[in-house]
Formats: C-alpha cells, sequence, structure tokens
C-alpha cells in the first residue's frame, strides 16, 4: 500500500493539480511582495513625518489625497516577539538558495517550521 505522502506525489503529477499548486504560489509571491511594499510605504512616511515633512508635502510625493495618506501611515505595525523569531520567506529562500515556493512546499510537507508575525506573514525557522 502506498503511503499518503506518495499519493500526494502521484496526485501533483497531474497537470492539473501542478498549475493550481503553480498558481497558488504565483499568488503568495505577489500577496508577499504587496504585502512588503505597504510596509515599505507605511514605514517611509513616519520615517518623512519625524523628520517635520507636512502630511500635504508626503500625500503631494505620493500623489495621493492627505487622508489616504494617513491611513497608510497607520498601517504601520510594531514589531512583536514571533516578528523576532526566525527569518522571512524570501531570506529563506536565500539563504538555502532555493525559490520562495520551495520554502512554501517545505513548510506544507514538515520539513521546514514557521511561525505567524503580527501581518499575517511567515517567519521560517531555519535551525542552524
Amino acid at each position: 500500500m502506498v503511503g499518503a505522502r506518495g499519493d500526494d506525489e502521484s496526485r501533483l503529477a497531474d497537470p492539473r493539480l501542478a498549475r493550481v499548486r503553480d498558481a497558488a504560489d504565483a499568488w503568495r509571491d505577489a500577496r508577499d511582495r504587496a504585502a512588503d511594499a505597504a510596509d515599505e510605504f507605511a514605514d517611509a512616511l513616519l520615517d518623512a513625518r519625524k523628520t517635520g515633512l507636512p502630511w500635504s508635502q508626503l500625500a503631494k510625493a505620493a500623489g495621493m489625497k492627505d487622508s489616504a495618506v494617513r491611513m497608510r501611515a497607520a498601517t504601520a505595525r510594531q514589531p512583536t516577539q514571533a516578528d523576532q523569531i526566525g527569518v522571512s520567506v524570501n531570506e529563506a529562500a536565500e539563504q538555502l538558495g532555493v525559490t520562495r515556493q520551495t520554502i512554501y512546499r517545505r513548510i506544507q510537507s514538515g520539513d521546514l517550521r514557521s511561525v505567524t508575525g503580527s501581518n499575517g506573514r511567515l517567519r521560517v525557522i531555519l535551525d542552524d
């Protein structure tokens, strides 16, 4: 009798399932890149405000209304303990010399451990 893992591997050999898996990986990548960009934007806004720039100038530079810029800045999150554990999926992929998709697959298969940070994104725990 073939084990569950073997069954999963044979099912993923189906090109339709492989396409779904690849599309899900691409979606996760896009979602994470968008979240990273949103975090960077919020941090840039807060840093600029600390130097005394008014909201109106920041809004003009961003091509947005004042209220939208203020809302974006409010999305900046304070790190939690979970954010300090492990590394981001990008960092894990870089350190291991693999793609982000491979990191997600290794987490799903149990080969890598992860925790979810305050921003909802995975932090990968790499054993040294």
